[in-house]
């Protein structure tokens, strides 16, 4: 127990190297232009919702035309829209259904992204268009069918031109029709604040934009719960505080609103720091545990040596050599280490959140790097002993 025990700290503490990496590379490419914030709403949500919608639509307004930064709306949003023959649960968001008007609808994976967003992260299509700029419109729902782009993995029970039943409001279903179907592993910017989901293939979602919102009123409140504001590189710390500022009291003024801008990158700096002292104690507690099991090992197989001399006796004896025997003890170090080895993988593929066949084979090679530590002063001692005294019984 204690070896498989140390292969599943191995395993983690590569899968935590890994995800600093990795995570710290997706931000790179797609925020390397920008320093990145986001808006955030500190009055009640209640207070938000009470404020007319003229008021709400001067502060984005303000939002969405200035040149100092670019803001985009992206949030996700479940979708509840009539089910479909096959597989349902690589699409569901939750697993609440709902029936309206003898209809049977699920809650599907969808992000709503608006104009700046989808400029600023294109989506490449596998095939159909993308969003034309009347369909950024709220109002573009209340008597069309409003446009849609799904993942790639949509294409298996639907295609370009078919349309589909959604809830658009209580008691009100309505039309959307799939335009464009996105090309395979597409990655757009989801919650950085998530551990779960901050960045998000796009496979199994749907791609809605501001249009599909009953409202306008509930479109500004769903772009606080989702939006990047997006800073030159070239934006000083003052130059972004004047604009924070200016923000602030645009919503004071015209919606009697507070609200405030969080630093995301000082967020993901500070997340890759923990990351980082996380790594630190998981390959303490790995190295330490390798090291314990390791001596022990070899204490064990130094101590069968001596009580196995009547055995190797034999194998001399039928023409087997000082290699031959250490082959033999080396196969047994690499059978214990390999059996304990197979016993940890479910146990990582149960408990540990990411399964990486990558990493699985890494650690593969850590522990036939670490069978042939182990066998190095065992085997040092049987190329020290010497036949004739092994003949001798000695």
């Amino acid at each position: 127990m204690q070896l498989v025990f140390a292969f599943i700290c191995i395993y983690q503490n590569l899968d935590f190297t890994n995800k600093v990496s990795k995570d710290y590379d997706q931000f790179k490419k797609i925020f390397g232009e920008y320093k990145v914030y986001k808006l955030e709403l500190v009055s009640s949500p209640n207070k938000f919702l009470d404020k007319p919608t003229e008021s709400l639509e001067k502060c984005f307004s303000y939002l969405q035309c200035s040149p100092e930064y670019s803001f985009c709306g992206i949030s996700k949003w479940g979708l509840y829209i009539e089910k479909f023959k096959g597989d349902l649960e690589p699409f569901r968001e939750t697993n609440y259904d709902m029936n309206e008007n003898q209809k049977e609808l699920f809650c599907a994976k969808n992000y709503i992204l608006d104009k700046n967003s989808i400029e600023k992260f294109p989506i490449k299509l596998y095939e159909g268009r993308g969003f034309q700029q009347e369909e950024f419109q709220v109002s573009y729902g209340n008597d069309k069918a409003i446009p849609i782009l799904v993942g790639y993995n949509y294409k298996k029970y639907f295609n370009i031109g078919d349309e589909i039943t959604y809830h658009r409001d209580q008691n009100v279903l309505a039309r959307a029709k799939i335009v464009g179907i996105i090309k395979e592993n597409q990655v757009i910017p989801g919650n950085l604040m998530s551990a779960e989901s901050k960045y998000l293939n796009l496979n199994n979602y749907i791609i809605t934009t501001d249009s599909v919102n009953k409202s306008e009123k509930s479109m500004y409140f769903q772009k606080f719960v989702g939006n990047y504001m997006l800073f030159n590189k070239e934006a000083t710390k003052q130059q972004i505080e004047e604009s924070t500022e200016n923000i602030k009291n645009v919503f004071e003024k015209n919606a009697d609103i507070k609200v405030g801008l969080r630093n995301l990158n000082d967020d993901v700096s500070a997340e890759k720091e923990i990351f980082k002292e996380q790594n630190k104690i998981a390959l303490g507690t790995s190295i330490i545990v390798i090291i314990f099991v390791s001596i022990t090992i070899v204490i064990s197989l130094l101590n069968s040596i001596i009580n196995r001399k009547q055995e190797f006796i034999i194998h001399v004896l039928n023409g087997a050599t000082l290699k031959d025997i250490s082959i033999i003890i080396y196969l047994e170090i690499f059978i214990m280490l390999m059996v304990s080895y197979i016993i940890s993988i479910p146990f990582i593929f149960k408990f540990q959140h990411s399964q990486s066949k990558f990493l699985v084979i890494m650690s593969f090679f850590i522990m036939i790097i670490l069978s042939c530590l182990i066998a190095f002063i065992p085997i040092l001692k049987i190329s020290n002993l010497k036949i004739s005294e092994l003949i001798k019984g000695e």
